[in-house]
């Protein structure tokens, strides 16, 4: 009994003082709070939440008018209550740093009291305006490489931000200073009425028809582009369009002769990897600005003959006039340089025959003959173990020799993973010019990423520039065939591996055979760093679960300066833009960044640094974290 009374009476002196806590800090000017009831500790606490985030709406709007009834929404405007309720959706625990609780009761009648100093709300707000301006930069960069699908989601996220902001941010758009909250809207619909769709050919076949649909933006075919479509029954997809080109399963010809088609823009399941705010607007019941991203594409159809050809006219959308903002500035790739043609290829495309055969009658058996062992290993591996696979269009193949081996280019092919996601891929086929079988195959780097290697302006080889492509093809392939085996081989016995999404400051520095990685002047960037043995065991994991796709994009490539240490050539360095995807809805995109040994047979990798696009690390700043010890 004694006992029982001296803890009550302890709770009693804990509860009044907390009282009186937070008594002090109500009258206190300098914090904004809210005392929060519900069921549960949890629901308590969002309605805390909840009355500090209109709080702040109500002491900030009233203090700095914001306009906040101008249009916002591509399709129509937002009203103040619209724009608060986004504000208000966006604030969660992870959302509102260093907001402190007291929890004042239990469950099943819980209170929670919150609080925040309103400095820290300034430097919410104002992380909220730099995240916004980085956002756009990203999206103008992605335009600018044709990359569209990206430059999509980054300006409808920047806009989703924006709308969800107390105060104005502005941005530098042809030239001129303007609020994204409403210059934004008039940049997706630019981007969205530059970005054209052509039908080029259509047949029937196994009972469906396959559509070709061609992509350009401004003129130029798209570097990437994602999409849904009708089927003739239902919208289906997402498709991953790839240099331009797109091949659409239709299940019965469209009704009145049109083709639909949805360009996607807001990428909600991403949006969760890259902010909490996001993430939260997104999990709310706020009606979100909805953008009409629809193409009407018509075609004329010959039943008969079970095709279908273009109109002469255009493709229809929104009717929508273009608006005053024009597009990014495009970078066009340099010509390619000139490859030596095999001049006789026709064993190789026999062989090729073969393996077209194989791949629509989903048997690899049928084309055994045509490969190596390890070859046919690979190619079993991509018919059995990478969704459904298909042969788009009509291949129209060239055999070049690089370095020892002779490459056919290429077989396009459509990859469908369970649940609907289709990708567009190019097979390379890889023969030994001796016996003329199939060494290896491998998915096709992207153009824009295959013409950064070959027009590098580096001082080295062609040799070499055939070794990093190959090396970067099977790599990304490696990951899709889940050749465990293979990726342990790719990494150093010391190699230094680090996945996450920010770096933050460390006295870390590795070595590996005398050269040292310093990543300590790297203050953007967490990490975690893995030994080749714990990568490898995390990568087999993963692979016992799901497919994993990975696409390469642009990139910058350089020898490392080894201060002499070292034979000229025998460090590289290769940053490329990874797209990752697997079947369980993840996907990220960022930088991946090698530091590759070139001293032996193939590329040995000694260091993997992966980084978010909108945190990574410059390709030079990178370089100056190695040195010979």
């Amino acid at each position: 009994m004694r006992v029982l009374l001296s803890t009550l009476i302890c709770l009693a002196v804990v509860s009044a003082s907390a009282q009186t806590d937070i008594e002090s800090i109500k009258r206190n000017p300098d914090y904004i709070c809210g005392l929060g009831h519900g069921r549960t500790t949890k629901a308590a606490d969002e309605d805390a939440l909840r009355q500090i985030s209109s709080q702040i709406w109500t002491s900030i709007s009233e203090s700095v008018k914001t306009g906040a009834s101008s249009a916002l929404g591509v399709g129509g405007e937002f009203v103040e209550q619209e724009k608060q309720e986004i504000f208000t959706s966006s604030f969660t625990s992870n959302t509102i740093p260093n907001a402190r609780r007291i929890e004042i009761a239990s469950e099943p009648q819980a209170e929670v009291f919150r609080y925040v100093h309103r400095d820290e709300i300034a430097k919410m707000l104002q992380r909220k305006s730099e995240q916004i301006v980085d956002l756009i930069n990203t999206g103008k960069r992605a335009e600018q490489q044709l990359q569209i699908d990206d430059a999509l989601r980054n300006y409808y996220w920047a806009l989703l931000l924006a709308s969800s902001h107390t105060e104005p941010v502005y941005v530098e758009f042809d030239g001129k200073r303007a609020n994204c909250l409403t210059s934004l809207p008039q940049k997706i619909k630019s981007v969205l009425l530059l970005t054209k769709a052509e039908l080029t050919d259509c047949r029937e076949q196994d009972g469906k028809y396959l559509a070709n649909v061609h992509f350009t933006y401004s003129g130029h075919d798209v570097a990437s582009l994602q999409l849904k479509y009708h089927d003739g029954e239902s919208m289906c997809g997402p498709l991953s369009v790839r240099d331009g080109y797109g091949e659409l399963d239709m299940i019965q010809l469209p009704k009145n002769n049109r083709l639909l088609i949805q360009y996607l823009y807001d990428f909600a399941d991403e949006a969760g990897c890259l902010s909490d705010e996001l993430k939260a607007i997104y999990a709310s019941t706020v009606n979100l600005p909805v953008v009409d991203a629809r193409v009407d594409l018509p075609v004329k159809v010959n039943v008969k003959k079970g095709t279908m050809k273009p109109e002469k006219h255009k493709e229809t959308g929104n009717g929508a006039t273009l608006p005053e903002l024009a597009s990014e500035k495009i970078v066009t790739p340099a010509k390619l340089i000139e490859q030596t043609e095999v001049a006789d290829g026709g064993e190789y495309m026999k062989s090729i025959i073969s393996v077209e055969d194989a791949i629509t009658c989903k048997n690899p058996a049928m084309a055994q003959a045509c490969f190596t062992e390890g070859g046919y290993d690979m190619f079993s591996r991509l018919l059995n173990n990478t969704g459904k696979i298909t042969i788009s269009g009509k291949p129209e193949y060239r055999f070049t020799q690089a370095g020892s081996v002779v490459v056919g280019q290429y077989c396009p092919i459509k990859v469908k993973l369970p649940g609907g996601k289709t990708f567009m891929e190019k097979l390379v086929f890889r023969f030994n010019p001796v016996s003329k079988k199939i060494e290896s195959i491998a998915f096709a780097l992207t153009k824009k990423a295959e013409d950064d290697i070959f027009n590098s302006a580096l001082p080295w080889g062609e040799t070499s520039r055939y070794t990093i492509l190959r090396f970067m093809e099977d790599y990304q392939t490696a990951f899709a065939l889940k050749r465990i085996d293979y990726i342990e081989q790719l990494f150093s016995d010391n190699a230094i591996i680090i996945t996450g999404s920010v770096l933050s400051k460390s006295p870390h520095a590795g070595r590996f055979d005398g050269i040292a990685v310093d990543l300590r002047k790297s203050a953007k960037v967490r990490y975690r760093q893995f030994t080749k043995r714990q990568y490898i065991d995390m990568l087999k994991r993963k692979f016992d679960k799901e497919y994993v796709h990975l696409t390469f994009e642009d990139n910058i490539a350089g020898l490392v300066n080894t201060n002499n240490m070292l034979p000229r050539g025998a460090a590289f360095a290769i940053q490329i833009r990874q797209l990752y995807s697997c079947t369980d809805g993840y996907a990220d995109r960022g930088y991946l960044t090698l530091f590759l040994n070139m001293q032996g047979k193939s590329p040995l990798i000694e260091v993997r640094l992966w980084q978010p696009e909108d945190e990574v690390m410059p390709y030079e700043e990178f370089l100056q974290h190695f040195y010979i010890k």
